[in-house]
């Protein structure tokens, strides 16, 4: 039978992971069930996709999921583009902003 880790650990879970990574591109919010998802979810999924387009890969591609997930939450935002232009810059930085609890959107309101 063997043991569930192991099981979970194979050449096919990677792939499921990094499928689960391509197609829902979760932001910190969604993660961390913190607060109610909103709208900001999707706005960071298209910064992802911008991404994704401009270099092949979703952001953290790279990584082993349970890192991915750490990133994301952790990070200020995902590794931008290398070649991005000043816009494609600024645009992603609207896309990646986190605003968190009652002192994030107080100061968000405030603009």
């Amino acid at each position: 039978m063997g043991c569930p880790v192991q099981a979970a650990l194979t050449p096919e879970f990677g792939a499921l992971a990094a499928l689960f990574f391509a197609l829902c591109a979760p932001n910190a919010q969604v993660i961390e069930m913190k607060e109610k998802v909103t709208s900001k979810a999707d706005i960071w999924s298209v910064g992802c996709l911008v991404i994704e387009i401009q270099t092949g890969s979703p952001p953290y591609f790279d990584r082993q999921p349970m890192s991915a997930l750490f990133h994301i939450v952790a990070d200020d935002h995902p590794p931008l583009p290398p070649n991005a232009t000043d816009l494609m810059v600024d645009f992603l930085m609207q896309c990646f902003q986190k605003v968190r609890g009652l002192e994030g959107a107080r100061h968000a309101a405030q603009g």
